[in-house]
């Protein structure tokens, strides 16, 4: 499963399976996301994405697709465990602001999320140090 937030460009809502022998894979767009994903269980596994994703526009990017990651999994997810999950967002700098992965977790969207409320405090910060290191805390 994957959500992908902030596309801006016009678009309409709707389903788009794969053709057949490719069972399970589908997408879900708005006019700010796509949700997709293949050996889904269902389609509506995107569709709870993309409305999980668009509930809390005024929320950080990166929990918006924690949020999307959660109810893609709460929808059924895909045939079998989860086993790894990764978030990356990226703003104006040639860095990414998030950058966390959890691989061969019993839940690891959970872990990741922890992960991600555990560093979120600190992203302006670490965006100080690369950027301009002697206002810093400690440069």
């Amino acid at each position: 499963m994957a959500a992908v937030g902030g596309d801006r460009r016009p678009g309409k809502d709707g389903a788009f399976p794969r053709g057949a022998g490719e069972a399970g894979a589908w997408a879900r767009a708005r006019a700010d996301c796509v949700a997709i994903g293949n050996i889904l269980v269902d389609d509506g596994v995107p569709a709870a994405m993309v409305a999980a994703f668009l509930r809390n526009p005024a929320a950080p990017l990166a929990e918006r697709l924690l949020d999307a990651l959660q109810a893609g999994e709460d929808a059924g997810g895909e045939h079998g465990p989860v086993l790894s999950a990764v978030i990356e967002v990226h703003g104006t700098h040639d860095f990414p602001l998030v950058d966390l992965r959890v691989d061969r977790a019993e839940e690891p969207i959970g872990v990741l999320s922890a992960l991600y409320r555990d560093y979120a405090p600190s992203i302006e910060e670490f965006v100080l140090r690369a950027t301009d290191p002697d206002r810093a805390r400690g440069g």
